[in-house]
């Protein structure tokens, strides 16, 4: 009987299929991360939170307030932002950067809002600061920080060398450079209530101190008791025949 050599066939088992089509799926998600294009980049939608990972973090009375805080400001700013209310949108932005300074997209999206507004100076600080802090994240500082940023981001951190070159393309085209830019140094909230008390307890220390004592040395001297002479550098009161204070020997003036 004569046998006949057919081709083998290249089946791929099922465990290598898998492998591969996860390796390709993950190579496909990765690089259309890295890849991203400008439009993408600049794009508010990719800093949206995990709500999800929020809600872990958070939910139940759970979690640390700052994270809270943070969530609620950041999301109501990209809320307003979408909408169009750029005025509304700084506020919370600026509320969530003070709540969580390490989170760079607080600094990215008031960056947005700056070039909404027209000023391109201060968007391009914000934009500064943004690069700094994501640079300190891929270097190791933010200790704790960087695994909740992971967490609750919907999309993993951009790379710091691509985000500076589409950043600095961005703001050469108004004429700006960015290495010559200063990263962005904003008032923490309480601040301004902090000076203003300071400013009211350094009045009353200067009244209490140095105005009401001098009032009261002035009425003493200009309202002596009748036939008495006030002496002005021990504030005794002597007698009109007197020449000299009784007290300190000074002669009357």
């Amino acid at each position: 009987m004569i046998r006949k050599n057919f081709p083998r066939s290249h089946k791929m088992s099922f465990p290598r299929a898998v492998f591969f089509a996860s390796l390709f799926f993950t190579i496909i998600a990765f690089s259309g991360q890295d890849g991203a294009g400008a439009s993408d980049f600049f794009s508010y939608e990719r800093f949206e939170l995990d709500p999800v990972s929020v809600y872990r973090m958070t939910g139940h009375g759970r979690g640390n307030r700052q994270i809270k805080d943070f969530a609620r400001d950041f999301s109501a700013g990209l809320a307003a932002f979408s909408n169009g209310d750029y005025d509304r949108a700084k506020v919370r932005f600026l509320e969530a950067r003070d709540a969580w300074p390490e989170y760079y997209g607080a600094d990215f999206m008031l960056a947005l809002v700056f070039e909404k507004e027209g000023d391109y100076v201060k968007a391009a600080r914000f934009y500064k600061s943004y690069l700094n802090k994501l640079r300190d994240l891929y270097s190791g500082k933010y200790l704790i920080s960087a695994a909740l940023i992971q967490d609750i981001s919907t999309v993993r951190p951009e790379r710091y060398g691509e985000a500076e070159q589409m950043v600095a393309e961005r703001l050469a085209v108004q004429g700006i450079d960015l290495d010559k830019v200063r990263p962005a140094v904003t008032l923490p909230a309480y601040l301004p209530a902090l000076l203003i008390s300071g400013a009211v307890i350094a009045l009353y220390l200067v009244f209490q101190f140095i105005l009401w004592p001098y009032v009261k040395r002035r009425e003493r001297i200009d309202n002596p008791p009748e036939d008495f002479w006030i002496c002005k550098s021990c504030l005794e009161a002597n007698p009109d025949l007197s020449k000299v204070c009784q007290k300190c020997g000074k002669p009357r003036e």
